[in-house]
């Protein structure tokens, strides 16, 4: 017998064989994977760290119990003490002062030799 016969003998009773085509099930396999891993996306959270969060809250609660157990006597009251009595650096700089700080700026700047504006 010659080869080609052979191979084509092969050919006719490989056609004639009745196979399925395992195509569909791959694709079908596929798509399943694909579907269940799609929906167990994790849930991403949007928050800081645990243990910024406990900071803040350790915090938080140290200002609101500092806020609840001060002593409300008007001497350890700044706010109100700085209204009533501003002091000397709050206080309105007279003329003479503003003249020696003139006077005091032009003598620096004269000797770092810098050109005044």
């Amino acid at each position: 017998m010659n080869e080609n016969d052979i191979e084509s003998q092969l050919c006719a009773l490989t056609r004639a064989l009745h196979r399925p085509d395992p195509t569909p099930a791959w694709k079908a396999e596929i798509l399943s994977r694909a579907l269940r891993e799609a929906s167990v996306i994790p849930f991403k959270r949007n928050l800081p760290p645990r243990w910024l969060m406990g900071g803040w809250a350790a915090a938080w609660t140290a200002i609101i119990a500092m806020n609840f157990f001060t002593p409300r006597d008007g001497a350890s009251d700044d706010w109100a003490n700085r209204s009533e009595n501003p002091s000397p650096s709050m206080a309105t700089p007279s003329r003479e002062d503003l003249s020696a700080l003139m006077t005091f700026n032009q003598r620096q700047y004269q000797y770092l030799n810098l050109e005044l504006p």
